[in-house]
């Protein structure tokens, strides 16, 4: 049963639809931020795939530096090696 729109934006079978402010943005529902890992400060790529706009993970850079070389993928983000060895030696002193 379809009741409406709901405040702050609809359900529906293709996704959620989001309004665009007058600064351009919209709001990623917390729901898809979740189950996409997608936190506080991450960078976004936007792209466009035929009429479709596209957000991933950029993966030409650093989660934690944004350093762009001698990156290595763990857990799906990429990670310079500086980075990595900082975090293991943190979990070594822990």
């Amino acid at each position: 049963m379809d009741v409406g729109p709901r405040p702050g934006g609809a359900s529906r079978a293709g996704g959620v639809i989001r309004r665009v402010d007058e600064l351009g943005r919209i709001v990623i529902p917390a729901e898809i931020r979740k189950r996409f890992g997608i936190h506080d400060h991450d960078a976004l790529e936007i792209s466009v795939q035929g009429d479709s706009v596209v957000l991933s993970r950029p993966h030409g850079e650093c989660v934690f530096c944004g350093r762009d070389d001698r990156l290595v993928e763990y857990r799906d983000r990429s990670i310079c090696r500086d980075c990595l060895l900082r975090l293991q030696d943190e979990v070594v002193s822990a």
